[in-house]
Parts: structure tokens; sequence; C-alpha cells
């Protein structure tokens, strides 16, 4: 920052991602940093630090020498050989469970390193890019107010990413909440006015209204740096134009995902007739497998998140949902229940996977 070394914030493209990019964008540009943003696209890189979205950087911002990873990045060990490779420096920021080993980075930071002493480990990925902009500030006896004033940005995520509402997370929902109320950030009073929203709450607000236009644009084909964008910016036309979007988006996005989520429900109900015949929905219910699994090529990668999630509510069964993503590749999204793990279930199937990730749910 102080050799205005330029800085690329590598987010990912769910609300968790564009937000933290949004932390650091706002806070490291308040210190006079030189600071940009890259994020992929869903159907060409799907999540985290990619190969080609390093050889990208480097055609975009070519005076970069810094890599900040957020949201991800904790299982990206040749990736981030790679970029070092390339002569980046490289940190990564991330709320993923590390692999046995960490990446080759200069620093990684992320509260599910098993040497982590931090008592709490359930911090969201833009909380922990959050935690590294105040400790960034604290160093340089700066004023912290910056960053304080992101804890809306914080909260936004914390709910959008389904961690659990305990602990400092509760915290930072709670005040999250009051600014957001109180009209703090231009875009949320923006996202509240056109919304039709009289008091933004975690449970209907930011769950079902926000959060989605914000994941509606990568699932789309849209580009999420949109979002990024729009939650710093303080340009009212900007800001009405970018919510408009977004809205629209979305609800194209609601149209394909109750089709798909009406496709995946016929072939599971024609699955299950092949095998039993026809039943009462009570033997339906009774009959169905520990598991459901569904293809289509009829899905598309950026819905099959939230089938899967419908599916999982519907029949409370760990779902995995595939598409097809062109040279003979799948490409799924998964969703479970308490009680089964679905990152440490992946992790016994790895040696038949590609590329996973995620959470326990």
């Amino acid at each position: 920052i102080k050799n205005k070394t330029q800085i690329v914030v590598y987010q990912d493209y769910d609300v968790d991602g564009c937000a933290a990019g949004a932390v650091c964008l706002e806070t490291i540009r308040a210190l006079g940093g030189d600071i940009q943003c890259y994020v992929n696209d869903r159907e060409v890189d799907g999540y985290g630090i990619r190969k080609h979205g390093i050889d990208r950087i480097g055609q975009l911002y070519p005076a970069a020498k810094v890599i900040l990873t957020v949201d991800n990045g904790i299982t990206a060990h040749d990736e981030v050989t790679y970029a070092k490779e390339k002569g980046y420096t490289i940190i990564v920021t991330d709320h993923h469970s590390p692999g046995s080993t960490l990446p080759a980075a200069d620093a990684v930071i992320d509260p599910k390193r098993e040497d982590e002493f931090y008592p709490f480990h359930e911090l969201c990925g833009t909380a922990v890019a959050f935690k590294l902009m105040l400790a960034l500030y604290q160093y340089w006896e700066r004023d912290t107010a910056p960053v304080l004033n992101t804890i809306d940005l914080v909260g936004f995520a914390t709910v959008a990413d389904i961690v659990p509402l305990i602990g400092e997370n509760r915290d930072f929902v709670r005040e999250a909440l009051r600014m957001m109320n109180n009209g703090t950030r231009p875009a949320f009073q923006m996202m509240k006015e056109m919304s039709g929203v009289n008091e933004i709450n975690a449970q209907r607000t930011i769950a079902y209204i926000f959060a989605p236009m914000v994941n509606a644009l990568s699932r789309m084909g849209e580009d999420p740096y949109i979002a990024t964008n729009m939650l710093i910016s303080q340009d009212a036309t900007f800001l009405r134009e970018s919510v408009e979007f977004m809205m629209k988006i979305n609800n194209e996005r609601k149209q394909q995902t109750d089709n798909q989520a009406r496709i995946a429900k016929e072939i599971l109900m024609q699955e299950m007739e092949s095998i039993y015949g026809r039943q009462t929905e009570a033997e339906f219910l009774q009959n169905l497998p520990p598991a459901i699994v569904i293809k289509s090529d009829e899905f598309t990668e950026g819905i099959i998140g939230i089938v899967a999630g419908r599916l999982k509510n519907e029949f409370y069964r760990p779902v995995v949902v595939l598409a097809p993503s062109g040279d003979g590749i799948l490409k799924a999204s998964c969703r479970s229940i308490d009680g089964f793990h679905l990152k440490n279930n992946l992790d016994k199937l790895s040696d038949l996977l590609m590329v996973y990730g995620g959470h326990a749910k």
C-alpha cells in the first residue's frame, strides 16, 4: 500500500465473495492503496482461484504484484504455486476447511486451520477479510472507523452464507441490521427502497430478497462485479440502475428455477415409479432412497444449487444435482441435512472427482 503496489482481490461470485471483495476495496482504497478486483466466470472456472483466472489477472492488471483471495484458496495448492511461479505475492483468506496441508502462499488466514488458536471458528469469508483489514489498520495505528463501517457487509454475508448465527456472527448481524435500517450504506438503502421493504430483517429481507438478487448475477451468466461495485458506490444513478438490473435478472432466475425444479421432481418420481410402480404419496416417501442424485441435460450450472436445496427441504435427504458443463464434464451442486457431513463424505470420493469443496451442509 505504501509503495502503491497494485493489489488484486480474487473473490468468488456469491454474496460472501462479493461482500468480502467490497470490504477490501473500500478499506484499502481509504488507505490510499491501489486495489482492483477479479471474479471468475461461473461457467468457465467455477468457484475459487484458478490458473485461468491468474492468467486473466496478468492480462487485465499487468502491474499487479499481489493477489489477495477472499472466501477461497484454502485448498488451491496447485493454483497458489502457479501464481507464486508467476511472481505474485499471495495472501489467502478463507473460511472453508483446509486439507491435510496448506497451500504455499505468503500468508494463509483461515479460522479453520488446525493450528488456529482464535476461539471462534465459524466466521464467513467476509468476516475473515474484515478481520484482516482491522488488523492492518490497527498495525498502522489508523482510525479503524472505515473498517468498522463495513460491518453491514459482514452481517449481510453472514446471513447469506448460512454460517451458524452464534457468537460473533450474531453480533455482526445485529449491528449490520441496525446500520442497514439507519441508511448508513447507500446500496442497502437503494435495495430497501426499490424492493418496497419497510424494515430490513435477516430471516426474510436479507435471506430471501437481497441475497438472491446478488447471487442471481452469476447464476444467469452476468458479471458479479456489478454487485461488488454497487455495494461500495455512492452514485445514486449507478445504484438505481444496478439494483434495477439485479432485480430483473433475479426474476428471470426465479422462472428458470421453477422450471428446473419441476423437471427434477418429475425425474425423481418417474425413477421411483419405474422401480416400485404407481404409489401413494406415503409409499413414495417411505421408499425414497437415503440420498437423491439427479442429472438432466436441461439443468444449468447456475440454478442447480437452488434445485438441490428445494429437493432437500421437501424430502429431507442429501441431494446432488448434476448439470452438463461441456467437454463431457458434469458439474454438481449438493445440499445436505443434519447428521450427514457433505464435505467429509465427498472427501471419501475425492479420487472420483475433478474438483470439489464446501461445508457440512
